[in-house]
């Protein structure tokens, strides 16, 4: 978990990085909603469906 995912002072935050690299090597996450019409397709590009707009802005994005 992230530091914003949980509340302050949690035990579960407390412990050394080198321990948690250990104990959870991967990160899980869960698909809340394919664009893909046929179920049980796979994705390939993570980017897939996202187009780029530019409505002004700074250079960066910032």
């Amino acid at each position: 978990a992230h530091a914003t995912q949980v509340q302050p002072g949690v035990a579960f935050m407390a412990h050394p990085r080198d321990i948690e690299r250990d104990v959870w090597p991967t990160e899980d996450y869960h698909l809340a909603r394919s664009l893909l019409s046929a179920p049980g397709g796979t994705e390939t590009d993570l980017f897939a469906g996202l187009r780029a707009t530019v409505t002004g802005g700074t250079e960066g994005g910032m």
